[in-house]
């Protein structure tokens, strides 16, 4: 928030740069706590494992990302039950009731055979399989009949016209999946435009199935996440720092004002895009106080906001702790302000009643409670400082740095 004020007494050069650097560094050093703090953390979802004796035993496996759910299943029968860690060939396979389906399975890619937890997407005459190391990404499908295929998501160099270098996606094995399509036509010739997805390989997959084999059963295993949206009550902080500048240099100390903010906040989830993609917008109300001046009998200004902030974030939902990091834009609306203790003349302090924006980055944590509740908190602070002049002599400069606490219940 911008207060424009008008004071005739000059000090120190102010630096921009200098601000940004400290907001940098703190950015950074929460990052990277929120990744060591998750990377400790599990998520143990509903399901059951398969035993090699056919044997189905129901409890919690922790679900993690597709790396490490391709080598380890962690299960335990209940909430104080002890872990138990099993390798692809302990046991047949695991389910988890979230839409998640693991077999063991012996692969060959690139001549290197091993034996992992693949992800059964579809299981029919032509059944598909996703598998991830720590380069890339792998589909492999399986015919009766036939060898299995694998197609991935390796890059590749090449050259253009201009003479640079570019980097572009590398489908491999398209031809041999065109051929494992061949017995239906219509379905083989979408491969030629098919993106390495999982949304857009089901529907050929699970069609070729139904054409070629209509009396076997084709499951699909893999659930298509829907946009979900969450809403719930903030509890915030602000503290406000506002530099009146004239010519360059800073006049007097910088006007402090902190204070505690109240609202409400609503997310959305992008699955198209990511899904750990979120949108959200949120509204909190606070009351400030800024204080310049003369310290024994300073001038304070007292003025109400109303802030409103839309932002796009990025969460890593792969644990119950899940860090999280976004950018966005904010914009404030004074309602407005009042002056007392003055030490100056009214004519020369003029309070700002006007609406303002700046962009925002932030950074945070969630604790997910249940499928239903989670705990979300953050710090947020403007991206760039914003300029409001007051005339052509005067200008302010206003950094905020905000906290927040919520939470959210998924409708």
């Amino acid at each position: 928030m911008f207060i424009l004020l008008s004071i005739k007494k000059m000090g120190i050069p102010f630096k921009k740069e200098n601000i940004m650097k400290r907001k940098a560094i703190l950015l950074f050093a929460l990052l990277s706590l929120y990744g060591i703090i998750a990377s400790a953390q599990a998520d143990f979802q509903k399901g059951l494992i398969i035993l090699n004796s056919n044997d189905t035993v129901k409890g919690l496996i922790d679900l993690r990302s597709s790396k490490f759910n391709n080598q380890i299943c962690r299960f335990r029968e209940s909430k104080k039950s002890p872990i138990q860690t099993y390798k692809p060939n302990d046991i047949k396979a695991y389910i988890l009731d979230v839409g998640k389906y693991y077999v063991s399975k012996v692969i060959d890619i690139d001549g290197v055979i091993d034996t992992v937890f693949a992800e059964n997407i579809i299981e029919g005459q032509l059944s598909m399989f996703f598998y991830k190391d720590k380069d890339f990404s792998y589909y492999f499908f399986e015919d009766e009949s036939k060898k299995p295929i694998y197609i991935s998501n390796k890059k590749v160099f090449t050259y253009g016209n201009d003479g640079r270098k570019y980097i572009k996606d590398n489908i491999t094995n398209r031809g041999s999946l065109v051929y494992y399509l061949s017995e239906s036509q219509e379905t083989a010739q979408k491969v030629n435009k098919l993106t390495l997805n999982q949304d857009k390989l089901i529907p050929i997959i699970k069609e070729y199935n139904e054409v070629v084999c209509p009396d076997k059963e084709c499951t699909v295993y893999a659930k298509k996440i829907k946009p979900v949206f969450s809403l719930g009550p903030l509890l915030g902080y602000n503290k406000n720092t506002v530099y009146i500048i004239r010519s360059g240099y800073v006049l007097n100390e910088p006007a402090i004002s902190n204070s505690m903010q109240y609202g409400v906040s609503g997310e959305y989830t992008v699955p198209a895009l990511s899904k750990g993609l979120f949108v959200s917008f949120s509204s909190a109300f606070c009351r400030n106080e800024l204080q310049y001046g003369n310290k024994i009998r300073p001038s304070i200004i007292e003025y109400n906001n109303l802030n409103f902030n839309a932002s796009l974030y990025y969460c890593y939902q792969h644990y119950r702790l899940q860090p999280l990091a976004g950018i966005g834009i904010a914009l404030a609306t004074t309602l407005g302000s009042s002056k007392r203790y003055s030490t100056v003349t009214p004519e020369s302090t003029t309070p700002a009643k006007r609406t303002m924006y700046a962009p925002t980055i932030s950074a945070g944590l969630k604790y997910k409670i249940n499928q239903k509740i989670y705990l979300k908190t953050y710090l947020e602070t403007d991206f760039l400082q914003t300029d409001i002049r007051y005339d052509k002599y005067f200008l302010t400069v206003s950094s905020n740095i905000n906290a927040f606490f919520g939470v959210f219940y998924t409708l």
